[in-house]
């Protein structure tokens, strides 16, 4: 994993939640920012025994699961002042073993 990110790694956050398994694929992902409001989401698996980053990796704001659809936010700066956060549903490609942003919920 990168050792530095925006200049400098200012935190990292990884929790045992934050490894989701999909058809049978484990996935870990770990949350990265410098301060500031933003941070931007590492993701990665493991395909034909070698770790590897997704190509969304680092497109993301958060990786989860809820009610068996996975998800990300985006970061939505407001006209008065301070952000919103809506949900993106995440499309998961088995043959590719990579994600894309599907539909915007919210």
């Amino acid at each position: 994993m990168p050792g530095d990110f925006w200049g400098g790694l200012y935190y990292s956050k990884a929790k045992e939640d934050e490894y989701i398994v999909c058809q049978g694929k484990g996935f870990f992902a770990v949350d990265c920012g410098n301060g500031g409001s933003g941070w931007q989401t590492l993701l990665y698996g493991v395909k034909d025994d070698l770790p590897y980053e997704l190509d969304i990796s680092r497109k993301l704001q958060g990786f989860y699961k809820k009610d068996d659809i996975y998800y990300t936010t985006e970061n939505e700066f407001l006209e008065e002042g301070g952000h919103r956060y809506p949900e993106v549903e995440l499309i998961y490609n088995s043959g590719a073993q990579q994600f894309a942003k599907g539909q915007r919920i919210g």
